[in-house]
């Protein structure tokens, strides 16, 4: 428990989040609740169970590597969990929604479902993340579906797998007449 307070009380923890691949939720105390209802029963290390406060979205800045430039993105179906829990992302739930990682010695990047590629880093804490900064006032509120960087895709890069996603998972038909 000890090891825990101090990995979650790092000054990094305020500009990055931690991509945990066993973890089975998003939680961070500063995620958008659109569903106070939706509460989730979650289990500490010590065995304690804690209530989530409601789910949502959280509303994050990143820096994309290839163009220098900063960029809005809502993680999605984020669990709000008070000040003191650790800015955690589940890497599998991340993977499962679009993103793709390579992660190996020379090279750690996160690659968004919109184009964008994110440089990720080891902390003091020995534990990987993801820099990111949150949104706040009317610019963490929720981003339309369609702000897809368009710009940032070549044709060759429009596979229908992108596109399903682009188009809110229309079906294939519905694509190709588009």
């Amino acid at each position: 428990p000890l090891h825990y307070r101090r990995m979650c009380s790092t000054r990094e923890d305020k500009e990055s989040s931690i991509l945990d691949s066993g973890a089975a939720r998003h939680l961070h105390p500063k995620t958008s609740v659109t569903d106070t209802e939706n509460r989730s029963r979650l289990l500490s290390f010590t065995g304690e169970a804690k209530w989530t406060e409601g789910n949502g979205y959280l509303p994050t800045t990143m820096q994309d590597d290839l163009s220098g430039h900063a960029f809005p993105i809502d993680i999605e179906d984020a669990d709000c969990m008070g000040e003191t829990a650790a800015h955690l992302l589940a890497l599998c739930k991340l993977i499962k929604n679009g993103w793709t990682f390579n992660l190996s010695f020379d090279e750690m990047f996160a690659y968004t479902p919109t184009g964008h590629r994110v440089t990720l880093f080891i902390g003091s804490d020995g534990v990987l993340r993801i820099p990111n900064t949150i949104r706040t006032g009317k610019e963490a509120e929720p981003l339309p579906i369609h702000a897809i960087n368009m710009a940032s895709h070549t044709k060759e890069g429009a596979t229908i797998d992108f596109l399903h996603r682009l188009f809110n998972h229309a079906p294939a038909d519905k694509i190709y007449k588009t």
